[in-house]
């Protein structure tokens, strides 16, 4: 860390050394700090906590039940198969 540390104020000091036409810095007082504020206006529809996204049309078992988080080895099966299938 401190050869790093090290590197960065020996580079730092040649740049200082350079013209400003090859990127060193100027030696003279700033004359004039430019200031610019940007406004960013974004419009999110975001949809109500539980809602289902919009399009999403809910998974059904191979019964054609409500799809749940599986609780045992069948419904995983099916889970997958379903899965697989699309």
């Amino acid at each position: 860390m401190h050869r790093h540390r090290a590197w960065e104020v020996r580079s730092a000091e040649a740049r200082a050394d350079r013209p400003v036409s090859e990127s060193g810095r100027s030696r003279e007082p700033v004359r004039e700090v430019v200031e610019r504020t940007e406004t960013v206006v974004r419009t999110v529809t975001r949809p109500a906590p539980g809602a289902a996204p919009a399009g999403a049309r809910p998974a059904l078992r191979l019964s054609g039940e409500p799809y749940t988080l599986p609780e045992d080895a069948i419904e995983w099966s099916e889970a997958l198969a379903a899965l697989r299938r699309e």
